[in-house]
């Protein structure tokens, strides 16, 4: 038998003037201006350097513990501000730092009433988690999962729910676009995979 290739109609059907069905429109005529994606991955996979290629101006809140906050790989692209979050005060902290996870729905609401950035990056929330983790426990530093022991009950929960309420505000901006980062944690992984001692 002889195959016929199904065409769409040519003509979109139309209803009656007046009817309910009259205020139809074609799916092709909707467009999505803005969009919020979260890009999850390993240690060194090139998450921050994707998120770099997204529209310009383009504003990055990092909440890497590095002194660069994560940035070295994105280091020669124009157009992008980055905001380091930390914990709490450290010796020499560079510019551009702003302590306390609290903040974040501070920036987002600024950025809410105004926004010159076309592009808004969280990196990552991996690593707020960790932020918050300390605050919740009014710990000096962020401690070493590895050495710091067994958590009190609830923890994992209040802090998720917190991490949650933060990050929110930001996927609520419309605005904008948003990205936000999070990032797999190996503790034993090797060092062509960014690993770190035991």
């Amino acid at each position: 038998p002889s195959l016929r290739r199904q065409e769409p109609p040519k003509v979109q059907p139309t209803a009656q003037p007046g009817s309910l069905l009259s205020n139809a429109v074609p799916v092709t005529s909707l467009k999505e201006n803005k969009f919020n994606l979260v890009l999850y991955g390993r240690n060194r996979s090139g998450k921050t350097t994707l998120l770099s290629e997204f529209d310009k101006p383009m504003l990055i809140i990092s909440c890497e513990p590095d002194a660069n906050g994560g940035a070295t790989s994105i280091s020669n692209k124009n157009g992008i501000s980055i905001l380091r979050m930390k914990y709490k005060p450290e010796k020499d902290d560079p510019s551009g730092t702003i302590y306390g996870s609290d903040k974040i729905v501070l920036i987002a609401n600024e950025l809410k009433e105004s926004n010159q950035f076309k592009t808004v990056g969280l990196d990552t929330v991996t690593s707020l988690q960790d932020i918050v983790y300390s605050e919740l426990l009014n710990l000096p530093t962020i401690p070493d999962q590895m050495n710091w022991g067994v958590p009190p009950d609830g923890l994992y929960q209040t802090r998720s729910e917190k991490v949650r309420s933060l990050i929110r505000p930001l996927l609520g901006l419309k605005n904008c676009n948003v990205v936000l980062l999070a990032q797999e944690k190996d503790h034993n992984a090797n060092d062509d995979r960014g690993g770190k001692s035991k």
